[in-house]
């Protein structure tokens, strides 16, 4: 760029580079608010058995996952779990007790 030619010397120009930096940073930060956007506007998609899971969990407010295991028996232990991580993940259901309670979101 030619605004770095004269680095360091009396005749060097910065006002160039540093609008052209503002004007990078400017664009950039535009992009990002667009993805951000997109990815924000993608709800989490929840499957029928994960909106059971939350069905469960918004009749009995505070669960465990034996509790859980037994009002969804139809479904192994090792699935409700990765569902209820999952659902933890995406902020549709709060946990207490380090991981060991989960409750619905209000």
């Amino acid at each position: 760029m030619e605004t770095q030619k004269h680095r360091g010397l009396d005749d060097e120009i910065l006002d160039r580079w540093l609008i052209f930096f503002l004007d990078c940073l400017i664009d950039l930060t535009e992009k990002l608010k667009t993805k951000y956007e997109t990815y924000n506007s993608l709800k989490a998609s929840t499957n029928d058995r994960q909106k059971q899971v939350l069905d469960y969990i918004d009749k009995n407010k505070t669960i465990q996952i034996k509790d859980l295991e037994e009002g969804l028996s139809n479904y192994s232990r090792n699935i409700l779990k990765k569902d209820l991580q999952y659902l933890v993940q995406e902020g549709l259901v709060l946990t207490t007790g380090s991981g060991v309670r989960y409750h619905a979101k209000e």
